[in-house]
């Protein structure tokens, strides 16, 4: 190599880094809206566990209605999403809720608390 090739070697060393600081990412589900789908799946289905599951049907379109609606609100109006994603995770939360089971809730809300709540402080 002749020394031209050489210096212009040295001078070519790793380029800075450039560290920009990225927006951090919005959680899927507001936190008021992980609250009800947990409150709204544990309440109806513990009550319905206790009533021997005579009111399975009728509990499931309860929490699905109250959830649906709540958790729309909560997006649309809190965290100021479009209508279009408001109404899909209003639909999966109702469905999440309407399970008669109250684990889909509570892991799905349970979720939207904890993200929220361990997500770093810029």
């Amino acid at each position: 190599m002749d020394e031209s090739t050489e210096t212009s070697l040295r001078k070519m060393e790793k380029p800075p880094v450039i560290r920009e600081s990225l927006p951090s990412p919005v959680p899927f589900l507001h936190p008021a809206s992980g609250t009800l789908l947990l409150v709204i799946d544990n309440a109806l289905f513990g009550v319905n566990a206790v009533s021997l599951g005579t009111g399975t049907l009728l509990t499931s379109a309860i929490a699905f209605g109250t959830t649906f609606t709540g958790v729309f609100l909560a997006q649309k109006f809190l965290q100021r999403e479009p209508f279009g994603t408001s109404l899909t995770k209003a639909f999966l939360s109702g469905v999440l809720a309407g399970i008669p089971s109250s684990i889909a809730g509570t892991i799905a809300g349970g979720s939207a608390l904890i993200s929220h709540f361990t997500k770093k402080k810029d």
